[in-house]
């Protein structure tokens, strides 16, 4: 071979690229929520259309899915890259291995990005719901069982079935109770203090400081980027690693200030309980009663208050199911048929009344856009200028989208709206 001929270099059998800045997917993922929420937008005016807006809001957790479910379906799950990927050239890849992801770990990807959050969150609703029931039906039980026990002590009865109840069946009860009165709900969860905003920001502050995973989804399915585009030689990408030192002080500092309080509530508690020798915590003057506690308007000073106000009504009716005794339907001894007969009309019609009562308060406190029970003792209802009762993340979306009351249909303003307790 001559020595001025050109030789053959062989190409790699492996290309690297370089892990895509902390920037790239930030501008990434912020392309990719735009073109979601515009593809949502446009699916909401097609349910609008064949479903109308009462539906449509009912639906609005479904609509986000599908319509999630429906872009990254068309562009990732394919092996394409999405719009933000392509707009600042960047692939997924698998961080163990260093290849292209393939078609079941974006499936993972998705499942994990879109779907698990839905089912969570809707499990988490359905099991939190059932707990309320069940714990319903256990204070239910014990007033039935509590009232028999009156009528039989008074009529010199004894009954011994009641002393003998199985430790497994009383543990399972409380548990329940305890649970039923415990777990927050879903809007508390995902509140700006709540339980997974403290999770996205731990994730968030990670990713600032070491810039791999930017969601949780990412870090289950091992995934990041590389970016696809010629770099200048010496060149090198912002660094984000300063942001994530100040989100997690800042995360440390609100999390050092939520177990304080709580620890301040439970020592007030201790302090305040019945078995303790101090006197009952009573409404102080000139103070009003949020939640569990009395804020001095004036001055802004709380205190916690130990037990519920007097006024205080439960929201829900008791069994129709539970009999009453005859000292509390008016009758000293039922010694005659007359009385026994009287007695048993006076049963029925408490009966009667109860569960007309209790269709009442479901009606009364059902939301009519979500269908859903509201919790007026949580503060989350809200009152229209028109008088009409609604759950306040409703009735702000439905305002948000139409700027009239749904029942009535009276010109609404979202600065009009006004949060209620306890009605």
């Amino acid at each position: 071979m001559p020595e001025n001929a050109p030789r053959l270099v062989s190409a790699p059998q492996r290309l690297s690229y370089p892990r895509a800045a902390q920037a790239e997917i930030v501008r990434l993922h912020q392309k990719d929520e735009y073109y979601r929420n515009l593809f949502y937008d446009q699916l909401k005016e097609v349910a609008i259309d064949f479903l109308g807006a009462r539906r449509s809001q009912v639906w609005e957790e479904l609509l986000t899915l599908i319509a999630s479910t429906a872009y990254f379906g068309l562009s990732t799950l394919g092996g394409a890259q999405s719009l933000g990927e392509e707009y600042v050239n960047s692939v997924m890849r698998h961080r163990a291995t260093g290849k292209i992801v393939g078609t079941k770990r974006r499936a993972f990807f998705l499942m994990m990005y879109v779907i698990a959050p839905f089912i969570m969150t809707r499990a988490y609703g359905q099991v939190r719901k059932w707990l309320q029931k069940k714990n319903q039906e256990i204070q239910q039980n014990h007033e039935r069982a509590a009232m028999q026990q009156a009528m039989l002590e008074k009529a010199g009865e004894i009954d011994l079935t009641s002393h003998h109840r199985g430790t497994l069946k009383t543990w399972t009860e409380r548990t329940l109770q305890w649970l039923a009165q415990h777990l927050p709900g879903s809007h508390v969860l995902s509140a700006p203090d709540g339980l997974i905003a403290y999770a996205s920001a731990a994730q968030l502050a990670m990713f600032y400081l070491w810039g791999r995973y930017y969601t949780m989804a990412h870090r289950l399915a091992r995934v990041d980027y590389i970016h696809a585009s010629i770099q200048r030689p010496g060149s090198q990408p912002l660094s984000y690693e300063v942001l994530g030192v100040l989100l997690a002080i800042q995360l440390l500092i609100k999390l050092s200030m939520s177990v304080r309080n709580s620890w301040k509530k439970v020592q007030a508690t201790k302090e305040g309980s019945p078995a303790s020798e101090g006197p009952a915590l009573t409404r102080p003057a000139q103070c009003i009663q949020l939640d569990q506690e009395f804020i001095n308007p004036v001055d802004g000073h709380q205190q916690s208050m130990v037990e519920e106000s007097p006024q205080c009504v439960p929201l829900a009716y008791p069994n129709p199911e539970i009999t009453a005794t005859p000292n509390l339907l008016g009758f000293e001894s039922l010694s005659s048929d007359a009385d026994r007969q009287n007695y048993d009309v006076a049963q029925a019609a408490v009966r009667a009344k109860t569960t007309q009562l209790e269709a009442i308060a479901e009606e009364v406190l059902r939301c009519t856009l979500c269908m859903d029970r509201r919790e007026p003792e949580k503060g989350t209802s809200a009152v229209t200028e028109c008088g009409h009762v609604f759950c306040w993340d409703c009735i702000m979306a439905w305002a948000k989208e139409k700027a009239e009351c749904p029942l009535c249909r009276q010109s609404l303003q979202c600065a009009r709206v006004l949060p209620i307790y306890n009605l």
